[in-house]
């Protein structure tokens, strides 16, 4: 992550993970049954460099006052993955390669918070050659918004830039895209057969307690909590740490 300027930031990421199998083979039901969640012994799923991912943020709208602030920012990204992953559900984060552009709005008033975003996506077709000839996948579009809210829990005046700070966040986030189109050597499958090819949607909720040391240090502990899903997408919870550091350099 890199900041450019007050109002520009750049943000690039790569994934590496033994998620993927290395490639496709056999039918699609061998595929789906066997390779799509990991149920199969015999199947390689190597560790491997899935890809790349840019996101830039630029503020466009910033009104400060004293504990109080509202701002407007545009967001745009683009992703190039290699991974052997075919299902509607759409992720540019190592699964599939596509380009969004979107919004963050956010009010700050004393120690709370409330941020809404959207975004648009759109993915690239990827072709692959498989155990039963060539493979053309193209995921639908899809559209997410974004609802969080955030507490300032500690501590309560600022004494210096060395404070610990400590924040308790809460988000509901829903996506929907629509059913992915698979064409095998010029021949269009009908996908309505396969779940996970189908269109779909989720609402999730996200809570979660930051941890910010001296300014530098950042601390995330979260869930990801599935509420309302269609059929074809995990359902279980997830639970997440992160951990970040900044630089400064001027």
């Amino acid at each position: 992550m890199i900041g450019v300027s007050s109002n520009f930031s750049l943000y690039l990421t790569c994934s590496a993970s033994n998620l993927h199998v290395d490639k496709v083979k056999g039918s699609l039901n061998d595929y789906y049954n066997k390779y799509h969640n990991h149920s199969s012994s015999q199947a390689i799923f190597p560790y491997r460099l899935e890809g790349f991912l840019i996101y830039t943020k630029w503020r466009l709208l910033s009104i400060d006052s004293k504990k109080e602030h509202f701002r407007v920012a545009l967001t745009n990204e683009v992703a190039v993955n290699k991974a052997a992953h075919l299902d509607a559900f759409p992720n540019l984060s190592g699964d599939q390669s596509g380009m969004g552009i979107g919004f963050i709005a956010t009010k700050l008033k004393n120690n709370f918070a409330v941020s809404a975003s959207g975004c648009f996506r759109h993915f690239f077709q990827s072709t692959r050659a498989t155990g039963n000839g060539e493979l053309s996948f193209q995921p639908a579009n899809s559209f997410d918004i974004n609802l969080s809210f955030g507490y300032l829990c500690y501590p309560r005046e600022y004494t210096s830039y060395k404070d610990i700070n400590v924040n308790a966040y809460f988000e509901l986030g829903t996506r929907i895209y629509g059913a992915a189109t698979l064409v095998q050597d010029n021949y269009l499958i009908n996908t309505e057969q396969f779940p996970y090819l189908k269109e779909g949607y989720y609402l999730r909720a996200y809570p979660g307690i930051q941890f910010i040391v001296s300014s530098k240090w950042r601390f995330d502990l979260n869930a990801e909590i599935p509420l309302v899903v269609t059929d074809g997408i995990v359902k279980y919870s997830i639970f997440s740490v992160g951990i970040q550091r900044y630089f400064y350099l001027f």
